[in-house]
């Protein structure tokens, strides 16, 4: 992939073999792009849980 941006950036020779396969990059980068998503989804339902626990303590002390 980074290779692709440089040669279209005229930074890297063509003549220059690439290591791994075009499609071995773009898998690569997928699953980083899904390891990130789930990484923030795990935060975005751990701040959801919390909400959660703290609304219903806050219930509790009002005797709802």
């Amino acid at each position: 992939m980074m290779a692709t941006i440089l040669k279209f950036l005229h930074l890297q020779r063509d003549d220059q073999p690439s290591n791994e396969p075009l499609d071995k990059v773009q898998m690569d980068a997928a699953k980083d792009r899904l390891s990130q998503r789930a990484e923030q989804l795990t935060q975005s339902f751990d701040e959801l849980s919390r909400m959660i626990k703290r609304m219903k303590r806050v219930r509790g002390r009002n005797g709802s």
